[in-house]
């Protein structure tokens, strides 16, 4: 328990704690970039015999194993057991691809790519759809596909027609040459690695993209366990399986998955050039992989998963290596590099500030009697943290006349204010705080070319009836991924979303 609740502790202290490496405002990003390849906490050579890539693929040992999976769940008491030889060994083959039946490719041809279904990434999957990982190549690292065990292309992009079960055969020869003038080869391509969890929410196992193909860039994506995510234990009990760190580790995972079969010759990349990428929540997970890179207080979720190139020794140590016609090479789930776009990162701000805004709409329909009196309660402690702050804006700087004096010489302070006869409209809060959210909202619908003064119409989406929007209804209540999917669906912005 004590170890699960470090690990806890460590990715809410990345969560909450990491915002800057994303940048402060709702549309800033960061880069973070490191040599995380290179910092493995544990580099101690494995302690088994070479796992064979010519193992007769005649036996299934690909496919998970429920019953490990089933005994083992949320358990830490698993996570103690040693790793034996023969264990190390079985990950080992089973997740090698060239051992995986029903590997399935499909070439994109548009963007001139080969891109696998998903796999399952662990030996001990708890949620099978939810723990498996894509990969998408550059058609010029590739050959074709081996379909029948010759290692010769059988399939290839001149005689394509559909979806081919078998293995990749890789170019040694083909080069990519990206805008930047870079030459990638199949040894030297480097890895985006996409980090979904929406919301921290599940994500099934989705397709690779294929859209960094044309710069030479294999591309990966990976399933994860979420805050939705259940799964049963061996006595059929339903669980939530999808608390902290249960994400973070699917990610890791996969990436492990991935390099491995790089090592193995599976797969086309450099295992020394992986960057993470995501959006909002998918952010905070790109900033936190790269940020955890090779920390060992997350090996034992590893090693529940039955993840390659992670074992425990009879120490209490970790072997993070893999044995590869009996050379043993280090395995990591670092990353070299991050580029996370509006990370969610602090949780604790993030959620006060969400329910803020729907509280402040005064129309907003609740979905049940607590979640109008959490949002309400939430709302309060968004102000009262707002105020802690003790902002304050000079008027000069900002081009902003904010006490409506005419004249741009105050430092105003910022405020959220409560009362519920001047602020009706807005469950009675309002202030310096909330003008200045206006003002620079309403700049920015200029800036688009959009007019205020006119209504817009859009549709409610817990309503069948369309809503008149004017300015008198203008309120400062949008949460900006509603009006970024607004923008997406209606081609223009609206003043206001319910």
């Amino acid at each position: 328990m004590k170890r699960k609740i470090c690990a806890m502790i460590l990715a809410g202290v990345l969560a909450a704690g990491l915002a800057a490496c994303g940048g402060a405002g709702a549309s800033s990003s960061g880069t973070v970039s490191s040599s995380a390849e290179s910092r493995h906490s544990d580099d101690s050579p494995a302690d088994s015999k070479a796992d064979s890539s010519k193992t007769d693929v005649s036996t299934d040992s690909s496919a998970p194993d429920p019953e490990k999976a089933a005994v083992r769940g949320s358990s830490l008491s698993a996570f103690t057991e040693v790793t034996s030889v023969e264990e190390k060994e079985e990950i080992e083959k089973a997740l090698n691809l060239a051992n995986m039946k029903n590997t399935e490719w499909t070439f994109d041809k548009n963007n001139y790519a080969w891109i696998l279904a998903p796999v399952t990434a662990v030996r001990y999957p708890e949620i099978e759809d939810e723990q498996g990982v894509s990969v998408c190549v550059p058609a010029a690292y590739v050959q074709g596909i081996d379909t029948d065990g010759d290692g010769k292309a059988d399939v290839r992009a001149d005689n394509y027609q559909k979806a081919v079960v078998g293995k990749l055969v890789i170019n040694p020869w083909g080069q990519v040459t990206p805008r930047a003038g870079l030459i990638y080869t199949a040894d030297t391509a480097p890895t985006i690695f996409t980090t979904g969890a929406e919301g921290y929410g599940e994500l099934k196992n989705p397709m690779a993209t294929a859209k960094y193909a044309s710069n030479g860039y294999i591309s990966v994506a990976c399933g994860n366990r979420g805050k939705q995510s259940t799964a049963q234990d061996a006595d059929g009990n339903v669980y939530f399986s999808g608390n902290a760190p249960a994400c973070l580790v699917d990610q890791k995972n996969a990436i492990r998955f991935v390099k491995y079969n790089m090592l193995l010759g599976n797969l086309p990349g450099s295992v020394n050039h992986f960057v993470t990428t995501g959006g909002s929540g998918g952010g905070a997970f790109a900033v936190m992989a790269a940020a955890s890179s090779n920390n060992r207080e997350f090996y034992d979720y590893e090693i529940e998963s039955g993840a390659v190139g992670v074992y425990r020794r009879k120490d209490g140590g970790y072997s993070t290596s893999v044995s590869i016609e009996g050379v043993n090479h280090d395995l990591s789930d670092g990353v070299w590099g991050t580029i996370a776009y509006s990370p969610v990162a602090s949780l604790a701000e993030a959620d006060l500030a969400q329910a803020f805004e729907y509280w402040l709409d005064a129309d907003f329909t609740f979905e049940s009697d607590f979640q109008e009196a959490l949002a309400g309660n939430l709302a309060e402690a968004y102000a009262d943290y707002v105020n802690r702050q003790r902002f304050k804006v000079s008027e000069e700087l900002l081009g902003k006349d904010l006490d409506g004096d005419g004249l741009l010489e105050s430092v105003v302070p910022l405020s959220i204010d409560f009362d519920e006869v001047a602020y009706a409209k807005t469950r009675g809060y309002g202030g310096s705080y909330l003008d200045l959210y206006l003002a620079e909202f309403v700049e920015n619908l200029h800036r688009l070319g959009i007019d205020v003064m006119q209504p817009v119409v859009i549709k409610k989406p817990r309503s069948r009836a369309p809503e008149l929007l004017g300015e008198d209804r203008l309120a400062v209540v949008l949460a900006f991924d509603h009006i970024r999917g607004q923008l997406g669906r209606q081609g223009k912005a609206v003043t206001r979303i319910t």
